[in-house]
């Protein structure tokens, strides 16, 4: 848009004017754009006549003859901007990049057989992004990069890569690094520590074993990634039988001490420590620096408990405890919910409890609503309970669908708007969702309860206080009208592979509120070895948005809990 714009093109007539014509298609939030096959075929036209002759000065290039010219001419290439080679398989060395001065992006993402890079590709001042990913045959890089303008440099899966290069200079608009899966790097240069506005860094799988010092001046770091060391590295060192256990034993481990290095990361969102072995005791009691974090992934280690200091992440969103094998005790902030938000938790077990009032076989159930649903103070939310079992684990990614509709009247025949509503309204005032099948490590296929809690505001959000002030929720129905009367609550839990038995419900009450701890209490210390655990804080409030949107939440909680001996 603002290339457009400098041009004087009037983007914003302009692109309207394409999406009218169904010509292109943008995003509901605006990040992707689809672009119908006739507009690509006129754009390359116009930068083919440009330079019919001379290939090496469009600014372009897509055709693979033009592509084999350039190359094997070594042609000056002063425009070109972009050079785009993944998937060449057949690559093994890449040429000389002195004659691109202005290149921007360099993509050669699933060269396999490449293990060649040229030294002038670290001198590409221009550059802002380099993908080698999958470059399972390269060992070795330039000594040193000086990318001025690097914002994204993705060496994830480079295999046999056993060195970072240094770097030479700040390279202060490098956003992203992703060294994932890089079996055998071990130790990242001192200088990295000039990347100060790094704000995505992935050492997952890598065979770093010394901690990062330089980890907590990254002041903008969001995401940061040690997903577990599952690489081949560890049994490629006969020199080195004892590597594996020090790796694995506790007292040895090298997320462990570096933990408490990221509590001054205030901007941090995102924590992946998958399959890091970490233990009991080893995540810090303090985390109250991690002020922005959002998202939490400690799947796969081996604490008994999840520690009460996560209980100061004010703004933790999601928690993935999958494959946590050890794992019995809950911090009581985890194990009570907010009862102001919307959440969801899957237990092992066959029969609803008798808490829930009104109980119906089948997949759905409805109950009339108190008549004095508006006015009464006293009631907050709902909750409800389904018994189910997934008869088919054999999909990748199944997803489970919670509905939730409230019928309604109109007190004065006549809608806000004038409309005329004739009999009763139904509204779907939620729809969200869980995911099963072979994305998890154990599919879910015993007998489940579904349990989940809808705040009073997402069922029916129109203040008390001011029938006709403004809503402050996003609900699907809100704006619509003030005046409904809504008399009945239909609650539905279905998917073509789950057979659910039974379905449960009870409309809440403050005073309810411990019978309900007690519950959950209860549950939790009469299932030790629930195979198990999900919580999670299902939230959807856009209606227009695709079926994987709805799979959002405030807390997400996934607890395989075994009575397993220590595994070293």
């Amino acid at each position: 848009m603002k290339v457009l714009d400098g041009c004087e093109f009037f983007p914003d007539i302009g692109i309207d004017v394409l999406i009218k014509k169904s010509l292109i298609k943008v995003s509901d939030d605006n990040q992707y754009l689809w672009m119908h096959a006739l507009l690509q075929d006129m754009g390359r036209k116009v930068v083919e006549e440009k330079c019919v002759d001379e290939p090496g000065k469009r600014c372009r290039l897509w055709k693979e003859r033009d592509v084999h010219h350039v190359l094997t001419k070594n042609t000056p290439l002063h425009k070109l901007k972009i050079v785009n080679l993944e998937g060449s398989e057949n690559l093994i060395q890449t040429p000389d990049f002195t004659t691109t001065p202005k290149l921007e992006a360099l993509i050669m993402e699933g060269s396999t057989r490449l293990v060649d890079v040229h030294p002038s590709i670290g001198v590409l001042k221009r550059l802002k992004l380099l993908n080698l990913r999958d470059g399972k045959s390269l060992s070795s890089l330039p000594t040193k990069i000086r990318m001025e303008s690097l914002e994204t440099l993705i060496l994830s899966s480079c295999s046999n890569l056993i060195r970072f290069p240094e770097i030479d200079g700040k390279m202060e608009h490098l956003k992203t690094l992703d060294l994932s899966s890089c079996y055998k790097i071990e130790y990242l240069p001192v200088n990295l520590q000039q990347v100060e506005f790094l704000e995505e860094l992935d050492l997952s799988e890598t065979s770093i074993t010394e901690p990062l010092p330089f980890i907590f001046l990254l002041k903008n770091i969001k995401i940061l990634s040690f997903n577990g060391r599952k690489g081949p590295s560890y049994k490629s060192r006969p020199n080195l039988p004892s590597l594996f256990k020090v790796i694995q034993g506790r007292w040895m481990n090298p997320i462990a001490p570096m933990l408490p290095l990221l509590s001054g990361l205030n901007s941090l969102r995102e924590l992946k420590l998958r399959d890091c072995n970490l233990c009991e005791g080893d995540i810090p009691r303090d985390t109250s620096g991690l002020s922005s974090l959002t998202d939490l992934d400690l799947s796969g280690n081996n604490f008994i408990s999840v520690p009460a200091s996560l209980t100061q992440l004010s703004k933790l969103e999601f928690l993935y405890l999958i494959n946590c094998k050890k794992l019995k005790y809950l911090p009581e902030l985890l194990a009570f919910p907010n009862p102001s938000k919307t959440f969801d938790i899957i237990i092992p077990g066959s029969e609803i409890p008798e808490w829930f009032s009104q109980q119906k076989s089948g997949f759905s159930i409805k109950i009339p609503l108190p008549i004095n649903l508006r006015k009464d103070s006293q009631w907050i939310g709902v909750a409800s309970c389904y018994s189910f079992v997934n008869n088919d684990a054999s999909c990748d990614i199944e997803v489970v669908d919670c509905e939730a509709f409230i019928y309604c009247r109109n007190s004065e025949e006549a809608s806000c708007n004038g409309s005329i509503f004739q009999g009763r309204n139904r509204r779907q005032i939620d729809w969200s969702g869980w995911l099963v099948g072979k994305r998890f490590n154990e599919p879910i296929m015993k007998d489940h309860l579904f349990l989940r809690y809808w705040p009073r505001n997402k069922l029916y959000p129109i203040s008390m206080e001011d029938k006709y002030g403004d809503c402050e929720t996003n609900n699907l129905w809100t704006t619509d009208c003030l005046d409904w009367k809504c008399d009945e609550l239909e609650l539905s839990f279905i998917k073509s592979s789950v057979k659910v038995k039974k379905c449960g419900v009870r409309i809440v009450y403050e005073k309810d509120l411990e019978e309900v701890k007690e519950l959950q209490c209860h549950t939790t210390q009469s299932s030790p070895d629930h195979e198990h655990i999900h919580q999670h804080s299902a939230h959807n409030d856009d209606p227009s948005v695709s079926i994987t949107s709805h799979i959002k939440g405030k807390r997400n909680i996934y607890e395989e809990a075994e009575e397993e001996g220590p595994q070293l």
